[in-house]
C-alpha cells in the first residue's frame, strides 16, 4: 500500500514544509526555506517512539527521518536514487558494485570517513540487521582504497542502490566502534558523535529526542540550531500543541483535521504532494503470478 504523510504546522514555518521531506526541511542552509529557519529550534510532536539509536536494531529508521543519520545513497522527491555520502555508485559486473565515498566527510566526533569505516558499518548491518539482510543478504564487502569499497552479491541484485538509500534497510553511515562499545546502552551513543549527519544526538529516550546542528556536516551548515521530538500518543493533543505554540509540527493527525482546521490561523493541515512511503512491497522474481 502507499501511505501519504500528513502534518499540522504553524504559519511561521509553513513555507518550508510543503514538500514534507524532513531531510529537506532539516538539511543545510543552502536549501529552500533556510532563511525562515536559520538559528531556530524546530519542535515536533510525533505518535511513534524511536525505539533504537543503534542502526542495527528495530526502530532505528527514525534516525533518518529526524536527520540524525546519513545514507550512502538517497531518494529524491522525484523518486530517483542518487549518491549522497557516496560520490558515485558503479555496477562493475552482474555481481559487483563499486562505492566511491565523497572526500572530506567526517563524523561528529571528528573521525574521518574512509573505506574501512564505511565497510565496517555495512558489514555490521549485514550481520545484525534483519532489514539489511532482506535486501543484501549474503553480500561481501571489500575495501579497495582510502575512499573506495566494493559490494559483491551472491546473485545479481538490482536492489543494491535502493538498499544504500532506504531508511528501512538501516544501511546508515555510522561509527561501528561506538555502537559495538555501547552494546545497546544507548546513553553511551548520546553525545558520542557516531554519525556524519547534519544533526547530532544530544539527548535521547524512546519518547524524547534532542538534536543539535553539526557545523562540520559535509553538505554545509544545518539550517536549524536544534530539533526536539516528543512522543504524544493522543492525536488531538498533538494538534493542540501546535495551536498553543508548544510545537511547530504535529505528525500523523486524523484526516478530519483537514476540515476542523479549515480557515484557522493557528494551525494548518498539510498532505504531502507525493506519497513518501511504500510499505513492504517486494517483487517476486522467481514465480509468476
Amino acid at each position: 500500500s502507499i501511505q501519504e504523510r500528513s502534518i499540522v504546522l504553524k504559519l511561521v514555518i509553513s513555507r518550508i514544509v510543503l514538500s514534507l521531506s524532513l531531510i529537506g526541511l532539516m538539511g543545510t542552509a543552502s536549501q529552500a526555506g533556510a532563511d525562515t529557519t536559520k538559528g531556530k529550534t524546530l519542535k515536533i510532536v510525533n505518535s511513534y517512539k524511536c525505539a533504537s539509536i543503534d542502526p542495527a536494531y528495530s526502530g532505528s529508521h527514525w534516525l533518518f527521518d529526524w536527520a540524525a543519520a546519513d545514507t550512502f545513497m538517497k531518494v529524491t522527491e522525484n523518486g530517483e536514487i542518487v549518491p549522497n555520502v557516496l560520490e558515485s555508485l558503479e555496477r562493475l559486473d552482474d555481481l559487483t558494485w563499486k562505492l566511491t565515498l565523497r572526500e572530506g566527510v567526517q563524523f561528529q566526533n571528528g573521525k574521518k570517513l574512509d573505506g574501512e569505516m564505511a565497510a565496517k558499518a555495512i558489514r555490521r548491518q549485514l550481520e545484525k540487521s534483519k532489514r539489511a539482510q532482506m535486501l543484501l543478504g549474503g553480500a561481501e564487502v571489500a575495501v579497495d582504497g582510502p575512499l573506495t569499497l566494493t559490494i559483491t552479491t551472491p546473485a545479481p541484485n538490482a536492489s543494491v542502490p535502493r538498499a544504500l538509500a532506504a531508511r528501512n534497510s538501516s544501511l546508515f553511515v555510522y561509527d561501528a566502534d561506538v555502537m559495538e562499545d555501547a552494546a545497546k546502552d544507548y546513553a553511551k551513543i548520546v553525545n558520542a558523535g557516531a554519525f556524519t549527519a547534519p544533526y547530532e544526538i544530544v539527548a535521547y529516550t524512546p519518547e524524547y529526542f534532542k538534536l543539535k546542528g553539526f557545523d562540520g556536516h559535509w553538505a554545509g551548515t544545518p539550517a536549524l540550531t536544534e530539533i526536539e521530538i516528543r512522543v504524544v500518543p493522543d492525536e488531538q493533543a498533538r494538534i493542540k500543541a501546535v495551536q498553543s505554540g508548544e510545537a511547530d509540527l504535529a505528525f500523523y493527525p486524523p484526516f478530519e483535521a483537514a476540515y476542523t482546521l479549515k480557515d484557522r490561523d493557528d494551525a494548518f493541515f498539510r498532505v504531502s504532494a507525493k506519497a513518501l512511503q511504500s510499505l513492504l512491497i517486494y517483487l517476486n522474481l522467481q514465480a509468476p503470478p
